[in-house]
Order: C-alpha cells, then sequence, then structure tokens
C-alpha cells in the first residue's frame, strides 16, 4: 500500500497510517500472515513479518 501520494511523507508514522488503511479497507484478513517494510532518512530499511 502507498500512503504516501494521500498524506506525504510521515517517517515514523507511516506504518500505523498504511496499517490503519489496510485494515479500514479490507487488505488485511485475521489468521493470515502480514510483512511490512519501511524506509526512514538517508539508507534506512527496516521490515517485520507478522504471522497468526
Amino acid at each position: 500500500m502507498d500512503v504516501y501520494r494521500h498524506r506525504g511523507n510521515q517517517v515514523a508514522a507511516s506504518l500505523p497510517s498504511v496499517m490503519h488503511e489496510a485494515w479500514t479497507t479490507g487488505r488485511v484478513h485475521v489468521g493470515k500472515p502480514l510483512m511490512l517494510f519501511g524506509t526512514a532518512a538517508g539508507l534506512t530499511l527496516g521490515g517485520m513479518l507478522l504471522l497468526p
């Protein structure tokens, strides 16, 4: 999902915003794995896998 186009650069708030949008639009389902990636200033990249 891309929230940058609608909300701008949110840095630390981007993952919670994406999670909210994913839940409210039905793109995330209970009991299914979820993979998250985010970037920050410079060459920082982070990610996580949420398993049910």
